[in-house]
């Protein structure tokens, strides 16, 4: 990704579980990102076709800006603020905490399907829970401490990363700020220079912290990788029988459909707005 971005001019715009792909074993494993068909050039990024809710990635990976205001421009920081959801999301599903079934299930529906229709827009919107997870912090969003006994490392990137994008909620709405004044100021002819805000946020920033908790003391002798939540109703009453762990996350091409279809760009989101 940040080959892409740096050397190329390239966004990818849909970081998500299902495009990152581990190849390999042992000591010759390696990460791979694929499905670059919603990527976009810098300099066609913030083209009217590159604004459209169904075409800007899966939802429950989308940055909080993006999902908050869909028809904003796609950034190299929101594609960064996707790679924090997709670890945020595979830890939840995949890796034990202190949080039982029932309160992973609750979390997932309050951060990450988080769904809305804006009736004046006419689109699906989100993000707000996202916001509060950095700002509020994770137990602030979601009443519930998170912690990963077993691998303490992963509290410290969490945590390292949250802190990281904290300051990127109040850059991107400093952004969108400047851009209602430069629109005021054209509506009314006036003139005068626009406050114009650098990126705060790089690749190596991100790659860093990844870093620094993968060479920290405290991993576990051997990987649990098991599938915590399981096909759960999100709304469905209160049963006492225990439910089947196979994955509720959908499949890579029905996410693709999902994606390029006007009528459920939402993902699942939009069947629990149905």
């Amino acid at each position: 990704h940040k080959a892409a971005f740096e050397k190329a001019g390239i966004l990818h715009r849909d970081l998500s579980f299902h495009n990152t792909v581990l190849i390999g074993d042992g000591d010759d494993e390696r990460g791979i990102l694929i499905d670059w068909d919603l990527s976009r050039s810098l300099t066609s990024v913030d083209t009217g076709d590159a604004r459209v809710r169904g075409r800007t990635g899966t939802w429950q990976f989308i940055s909080h800006a993006l999902l908050q205001h869909p028809t904003k421009k796609h950034s190299i920081e929101d594609d960064l603020e996707s790679s924090f959801w997709t670890l945020l999301w595979t830890l939840l599903h995949y890796v034990p905490s202190n949080l039982q079934t029932i309160e992973l299930v609750h979390v997932m529906g309050r951060v990450f399907d988080e769904c809305s229709w804006n009736f004046p827009c006419g689109y699906y919107e989100g993000g707000t829970a996202k916001q509060l997870v950095f700002t509020n912090g994770f137990k602030g969003t979601t009443d519930y401490y998170l912690s990963f006994p077993h691998a303490p490392p992963l509290d410290q990137l969490i945590q390292s990363l949250a802190d990281l994008f904290e300051p990127w909620v109040y850059y991107s709405a400093q952004l969108l700020r400047n851009e209602e004044k430069a629109l005021a100021k054209a509506r009314n002819n006036a003139t005068g220079p626009s406050t114009t805000l650098s990126n705060v946020l790089k690749s190596d920033h991100v790659i860093k912290l990844f870093d620094d908790a993968l060479a920290s003391p405290g991993w576990p002798a051997r990987d649990v990788v098991e599938n915590l939540i399981g096909k759960i109703p999100r709304h469905a009453p209160h049963s006492n029988s225990k439910p089947k762990r196979s994955s509720d996350f959908e499949g890579v091409s029905t996410a693709k459909i999902q994606r390029r279809s006007g009528t459920a760009d939402a993902g699942s989101s939009l069947r629990l707005q149905t």
